[in-house]
C-alpha cells in the first residue's frame, strides 16, 4: 500500500496519502484473504496512519515532516522538497508495542553513489558537493536508525535494500549489512535482520530464515566470518536454492 509519496515526481514525501480509515480497508481486504500487508510509509503521518489502521510492516519508516502547505512547491514539473526527518519515540514505541515491523532502507538515496565518488581518485567540484550533501543525509539516518534501536526495536526490525529505482543498485545487497553495523547493530544482529526477522517479517519463519531440519535449504556460502567482519558478506562464494547450488 502506498500510504505516502515516494521520490518521484509529483510525489510528497512528507504526506500520508491516504487516512487511516481508508488504510483499514484495505487492511482488512487482506487480511480477509489471509495476506500480509505493508506500507509504503515516508512521512510520520502516514506511519500513524499505518498504525491506527493494523498494518503489519511498513517501508522506510523515515518519520518525514515537512511544511504544513506544500502548494508553493506543486508547479508544472516541480518536485517538492523531502522533508526532514522527526524521530517521534512514542510513536516508535507504539509500533513496536502492537508487533509492527519496520523494513528500514538502509542502502536507498544516495549510498551507491557514496561508495562511487569516493573511490574516484578527483572528483569535481559538483561531485564534491553531492558527496558532502549525502554523506549529511546519512549520517542522519544513522543517527535515526541508532534511536530506532534505542527505542527497542530490533526484533521486529528487517534491514532492506529498496534496490532498483535511481543509484540502488541489486547485487550490492552487503551495503545494507555494513550500514546496519555503522548504526548500532551488532554483525550477528545485522545478518540476524535479513534473515530470521525477515522471514518473520513476511510469514516464512515456518519455511525459511534460520537453518533447521524441515526448513528450505536456501544458503549463501561468503568467504570469512561475517559474524566477525560483516564486509564478509560482500565476498560470495556460493548460493544455494532449496539445497541445489545455483551460482
Amino acid at each position: 500500500i502506498m500510504a505516502s509519496g515516494g521520490d518521484t515526481a509529483g510525489n510528497i514525501p512528507y504526506r500520508a496519502s491516504y487516512t487511516a480509515a481508508e488504510l483499514r480497508v484495505a487492511v482488512e481486504a487482506a487480511h480477509d484473504l489471509g495476506r500480509l500487508t505493508t506500507a509504503h510509509c515516508r512521512a510520520k503521518d502516514s506511519m500513524q496512519h499505518a498504525l491506527e489502521a493494523g498494518l503489519d510492516c511498513i517501508e522506510h519508516a523515515e518519520f518525514l515532516v515537512g511544511p504544513k502547505d506544500p502548494g508553493e512547491h506543486l508547479g508544472a514539473g516541480d518536485k517538492p522538497p523531502a522533508g526532514h526527518f522527526e524521530f517521534d519515540p512514542f510513536l516508535a514505541e507504539r509500533l513496536l508495542a502492537d508487533g509492527i515491523f519496520i523494513s528500514f532502507t538502509q542502502q536507498t538515496d544516495g549510498w551507491d553513489s557514496i561508495v562511487r565518488l569516493r573511490d574516484q581518485e578527483h572528483l569535481s567540484p559538483t561531485e564534491r558537493e553531492r558527496l558532502g550533501s549525502l554523506e549529511r543525509y546519512f549520517e542522519e539516518k544513522a543517527r535515526l536508525f541508532e534511536k530506532l534501536l534505542t527505542a527497542g526495536y530490533r526484533s521486529h526490525l528487517v534491514v532492506s535494500s529498496d534496490a532498483g529505482p535511481a543509484d540502488t543498485q541489486f547485487g550490492k545487497f552487503h551495503y545494507n549489512l555494513e550500514l546496519a553495523v555503522m548504526g548500532g547493530m551488532s554483525p550477528e544482529q545485522a545478518i540476524e535482520s535479513v534473515t530470521r526477522v525477515a522471514a518473520r517479517a513476511v510469514g516464512l519463519e515456518a519455511h525459511a530464515g534460520t537453518l533447521e531440519p524441515g526448513k528450505r535449504a536456501d544458503i549463501v556460502v561468503v568467504q570469512g566470518n561475517p559474524v566477525e567482519h560483516i564486509g564478509a558478506t560482500a565476498e560470495v562464494r556460493a548460493v544455494f536454492r532449496d539445497g541445489v547450488r545455483v551460482v
